[in-house]
């Protein structure tokens, strides 16, 4: 899970790099709700808060540190996904030990499904924590003119964001690289924003 943290915070360096430098040939599209369908309907919001939730929530945090984002970050990141898909489904799939020793590994090789219902409820809990927006545009600022940050803040639609973030989350950043849809759609943020991209 540790490298699942690391791309979530340098995925916002990733986002102009793969608009910049991917040609479009990659392979099929990753859908951006994960690898299954079986995410069902969102956990009670007490789940972070049961015994067995706080077990899953000290998990996650336990592989977080170490990561760009701060322990507030990382502790309501961590309360939020096991609130959204909820103890039982963490139970069915893996268990607190199993979380903490799995450095290498993303929700989807957890066992974790992930549809698309899922997938926008576990953006909604996130985007309260982080504001993802800012991290791409953050990121971006050490090296992007200002004109530049201002054009990718007016063309980077709030779907893409998602899509990018949620697809990391869920299969990992190889997945996002993949991703011909994805990558489309930075293809033509790069267009509309070359001074963002060394163009």
């Amino acid at each position: 899970m540790r490298r699942m943290w690391l791309s979530l915070a340098v995925l916002a360096v990733g986002v102009l790099a793969a608009a910049c430098g991917d040609d479009g040939d990659s392979g099929g599209g990753t859908d951006s709700g994960g690898n299954g369908s079986n995410g069902g309907s969102a956990a009670s919001a007490s789940d972070a808060s049961s015994n067995r939730g706080q077990e899953y929530v000290d998990a996650f945090v336990a592989t977080g540190e170490g990561s760009d984002f701060t322990d507030d970050e990382t502790e309501c990141l961590a309360q939020s996904w096991v609130d959204v898909i909820g103890v039982d489904q963490l139970d069915e799939a893996t268990t607190p030990e199993e979380v903490r020793e799995a450095d290498d590994f993303f929700l989807a090789d957890l066992g974790i499904m992930v549809d698309q219902e899922l997938s926008n409820q576990l953006w909604d809990g996130m985007s309260g924590c982080v504001d993802f927006r800012e991290l791409v545009l953050g990121q971006a600022r050490e090296n992007v003119p200002a004109d530049a940050i201002a054009c990718v803040d007016e063309n980077l639609s709030d779907d893409l964001l998602q899509q990018i973030f949620m697809t990391s989350l869920v299969e990992g950043d190889e997945a996002v690289q993949a991703d011909e849809e994805l990558n489309d759609q930075l293809n033509d943020l790069a267009e509309a924003c070359p001074g963002a991209f060394g163009g």
